[in-house]
């Protein structure tokens, strides 16, 4: 898994099977990630951003059709754009 431009070699652990992380481990890491979307070019922020896009609707629509799995395909994808279109922040 490719993950903003780097090979990720392993499997990512579940929340419950995490070990603890220090507080300098957790700013160190933090460190890190800034420094690596400093590094990047306007076309890669751009890129990355929206996987993380795109990634959200394919939960939303994964998450629609698990708990509606009566609906049809079309509803589905209506019900993500409209989530999608009034979302806020």
């Amino acid at each position: 898994m490719v993950v903003f431009g780097y090979l990720m070699t392993t499997t990512p652990l579940h929340p419950k099977n995490a070990p603890a992380l220090e507080s300098s481990d957790l700013q160190h890491a933090e460190e890190l990630q800034f420094k690596r979307f400093r590094s990047m070019t306007p076309t890669e922020k751009l890129e990355a951003s929206l996987a993380l896009y795109y990634s959200a609707r394919a939960l939303k629509a994964a998450w629609v059709r698990s708990t509606q799995p009566h609906l049809p395909e079309r509803e589905v994808l209506r019900l993500v754009r409209e989530s999608f279109m009034y979302a806020g922040t």
